[in-house]
C-alpha cells in the first residue's frame, strides 16, 4: 500500500478492483496487487 497518506482513495481503488477485474479473472491470477502509486493498481502475475 505504500505510505498511508490517501488510504481512503487507496481503498476505495482496491474494492473497484474487486468487484471488477476479480470477478473475471479471479484472485488466485495475481501474486501481488500494489495500490502504491496514485490513480493505478499494479499487479504481478
Amino acid at each position: 500500500m505504500g505510505d498511508l497518506k490517501k488510504l481512503d482513495i487507496k481503498l476505495r481503488n482496491l474494492q473497484a478492483f474487486y468487484s471488477q477485474a476479480l470477478l473475471e479473472e479471479g484472485l488466485n491470477k495475481y501474486k501481488s496487487i500494489n495500490l502504491k502509486f496514485d490513480g493505478q493498481i499494479v499487479c504481478a502475475k
